[in-house]
């Protein structure tokens, strides 16, 4: 794992003893079971009102403007995992902004 996590700077607030012991751990017990309850209800909520469209089936068109921003798109998620795997912080694109990044340019 030394190739995923040694370039973390654990001396400032992104690591180390200051970032463990932020918040205790009860206080994090709470927060992780109020925020999965919360999740868990909008899961239901949401799929109570779901329905699917029964119309003609879809049929992708190919517009250059959208080709040219998922290309454009691909290439800056790639600068970005070279930057994250240069610098040895590749830890880091497990963080929202990149999920959302590799799962925007998946679909």
């Amino acid at each position: 794992m030394d190739w995923a996590i040694s370039g973390v700077n654990t001396s400032s607030s992104s690591g180390g003893p200051a970032c463990r012991y932020f918040m205790s751990d009860s206080w994090r017990l709470i927060e992780s079971v109020f925020v999965i309850s919360a999740a868990v209800a909008c899961v239901f909520w949401g799929l109570q009102r779901l329905s699917l469209p029964k119309s003609k089936p879809f049929v992708a068109t190919h517009d250059p403007t959208k080709i040219f921003l998922l290309v454009l798109f691909s290439i800056t998620l790639g600068v970005e995992i070279g930057f994250k795997l240069a610098s040895k912080t590749v830890i880091y694109l497990l963080n929202p902004c990149h999920v959302m990044t590799i799962m925007q340019v998946s679909i």
